[in-house]
């Protein structure tokens, strides 16, 4: 077994003995909530922050503390990361979606929902004077009206997104 495999294991286990003391840990949240997949992803964080700083169960609730502060302002951030991510509707994935890549997104303002999107740039400005540059100037707004928004953005598993 190589370290990585050890690795994860120990992680594996240390994230189902959180999962059995989860009164202990739900109480050190502070009122943060878990939303969603969150509930699922909280142990398996907290093992990983708790093992890369040598922290461990039989600690006292002040020592894992500071651990668990890291893993809500990881989910925060993550949180943040995903408003700017958006799932391709199954249509266009089989009609338009032909893997990673850059373009044009036309996004709708009330269902936060992706109505199009193409690979080049060229409804905007010639193809010739496409570059790296888009894909640093993802989430750059180019149009909007009252029901829709159209951004720079980059294509990935399947995904928008604007960063």
């Amino acid at each position: 077994m190589n370290y990585f495999e050890k690795s994860d294991q120990a992680i594996t286990k240390l994230s189902l003995d959180i999962m059995g003391q989860a009164p202990r840990f739900m109480a050190m949240l502070d009122g943060f909530v878990l939303q969603g997949r969150e509930v699922a992803e909280f142990p398996r964080l907290a093992a990983v922050f708790m093992k890369r700083y040598k922290v461990t169960l039989a600690k006292p609730d002040a020592e894992i503390l500071p651990v668990i502060n890291m893993v809500i302002a990881q989910l925060e951030e993550n949180r943040k990361t995903a408003e700017k991510v958006f799932n391709i509707p199954e249509p266009l994935l089989k009609s338009k979606y032909h893997g990673c890549g850059n373009g044009i997104v036309t996004i709708e303002k009330a269902t936060r929902k992706v109505l199009d999107f193409d690979y080049t740039d060229s409804k905007l400005r010639p193809l010739e004077e496409q570059n790296i540059s888009m894909t640093k100037s993802a989430g750059r707004k180019i149009r909007e009206d009252d029901a829709t928004i159209t951004y720079r953005a980059n294509f990935s598993a399947c995904q928008v997104c604007l960063f």
